[in-house]
């Protein structure tokens, strides 16, 4: 079907065609929401220290910049996936005019962010756009009959992100400690959830992560 002609992302999970046209993506959102949201809350609470610790003291002022590109970490894997949702879909021309949008947005936002703010500007800018475009791409996704479930997509995701910005917040002072920390947290609350919730996404996930030749499927 259309539906699995999407990009290799979109193929880990099964995709039901409707009767009546569009298809149920219902496994493919919490794979695009877990592949941004970890990144993103790294960048949100650790930021400032993580951008010291890697290129010194004097380029400390970036570290708030990076903490301003979170959102568009976050949001970006969705947009992506869902852009190439709208193409398996034979609806190349309502992701063209979601762009073009949002480049209009984009230009028009940093005439004005980027003279106000210098490089914090352009952050707040790019975390914008990609925040826009996100929400457009899903509006038209809905409106072209792609089921993404996105209820069941953020629940795991945002729980496990929750638990991992605390423990990194406690050790923000300690960063060796709290990024480890931080992403064993994410992927331990992350796992346990699923395995309570969604026991069969979860074996579907294991299949998939073997490595070929050993008995993994294809779906």
């Amino acid at each position: 079907s259309a539906c699995r002609r999407s990009a290799p992302t979109t193929s880990r999970r099964t995709c039901r065609v409707r009767p009546h046209g569009g298809c149920d993506s219902a496994g493919v959102g919490d794979d695009v929401v877990e592949g941004g949201s970890d990144v993103a809350v790294g960048a949100a609470v650790l930021g400032p220290p993580v951008v010291t610790m890697l290129y010194g003291a004097d380029y400390a002022e970036a570290g708030p910049t990076l903490q301003l590109l979170a959102p568009a970490i976050a949001t970006f894997p969705i947009a992506y996936v869902t852009g190439h949702l709208l193409v398996s879909q034979d609806r190349p021309l309502a992701m063209t005019l979601v762009y073009a949008i949002v480049t209009v947005e984009n230009v028009l936002a940093n005439f004005v962010l980027i003279p106000a703010f210098s490089l914090k500007g352009a952050a707040l800018g790019t975390s914008l756009s990609e925040v826009l475009a996100t929400v457009l791409l899903v509006y038209a996704a809905r409106r072209a009959g792609v089921g993404l479930a996105w209820r069941r997509a953020f629940a795991g995701p945002v729980l496990a992100s929750a638990a991992a910005a605390v423990v990194m917040l406690a050790l923000r002072d300690q960063l060796a400690a709290a990024i480890p920390a931080g992403a064993a947290t994410y992927l331990v609350v992350l796992v346990a959830f699923e395995r309570v919730f969604f026991p069969q996404d979860t074996r579907t996930i294991w299949t998939s992560l073997r490595p070929a030749g050993r008995g993994s499927t294809t779906v």
